[in-house]
């Protein structure tokens, strides 16, 4: 629909990233601030976004779809073992380790950028914009943005509950209330109706298949009971079966040659 009228378009990547728009950033704020509180809070801190968990655990579990245990359960033995000695979170921690501050939420933003925005967001964007021969240009990814922001205190992205407060300060008056005043809107698809009505048979042909069960990662049990419970609406496991989906698409075309129509 853009295409229709221009040619060149302008994109919001990295307004969350560089001025604290997610809801993650601020939990990793107050956990934080949880975590060094009086041991008698010990419950309401375990109860409150894993504040006893070190900050890079719980940055890693927030962002994460499969949770250790789960994972464990899901994994053949045979995958298992053959990577016990490898961490998921390496490719996070090496993000993490090249950021100098000491404050969290620089931390927690700085790795966004090398990780999420970079090599997902970015790349989605790339991708829909040639596919319909859009230019498409990102503001808030000019480098003397994005350094006046890595050098801006914390307490100028995120103050109290809200999100991104300098950037929404700078514009009002320039936009509209209601946009400046609105919840946050992802750009989300309804994965979760398809897989339990349009899509089922095909997400069950798919990863039930010999195939897929035979490539040796999953367990074919824990497979199906993650496929049963999702479609009886006893879990909503959208985000985990598309993962799971895509990852077996990526096997037959690129691993096996086959034309995914």
């Amino acid at each position: 629909m853009t295409r229709k009228e221009v040619t060149v378009a302008l994109n919001g990547d990295g307004g969350d990233e560089n001025f604290g728009g997610y809801e993650r950033f601020m939990a990793a704020r107050y956990a934080e601030m949880l975590s060094k509180t009086p041991g008698f809070f010990r419950k309401l801190k375990r109860f409150i976004m894993m504040a006893e968990e070190p900050y890079r655990i719980r940055h890693y579990n927030w962002i994460s779809l499969f949770r250790d245990y789960e994972k464990d359960d899901l994994f053949s033995g045979g995958f298992k073992k053959e990577h016990a000695s490898k961490r998921s979170f390496y490719y996070l921690d090496n993000a993490f380790n090249e950021c100098a501050s000491k404050d969290i939420l620089d931390l927690v933003m700085s790795t966004d950028i090398r990780t999420n925005l970079l090599d997902d967001l970015i790349v989605k964007m790339d991708i829909a914009t040639m596919a319909n021969s859009l230019e498409g240009r990102s503001p808030f990814l000019d480098h003397k943005m994005l350094e006046f922001c890595a050098a801006m205190p914390s307490e100028l992205k995120i103050k109290g509950m809200r999100l991104k407060y300098l950037l929404k300060k700078a514009l009002r008056g320039k936009l509209p209330d209601e946009i400046l005043n609105r919840r946050k809107m992802g750009f989300g698809i309804p994965v979760d109706k398809w897989f339990r009505v349009e899509l089922k048979d095909y997400v069950y042909d798919i990863l039930m298949s010999d195939k897929s069960v035979k490539r040796g990662y999953f367990k074919k049990e824990s497979l199906k009971r993650l496929l049963d419970d999702h479609v009886a609406a006893r879990a909503n496991n959208g985000a985990r079966i598309w993962t799971l989906l895509f990852l077996e698409l990526w096997h037959r075309m690129f691993v096996d040659g086959e034309k995914i129509a």
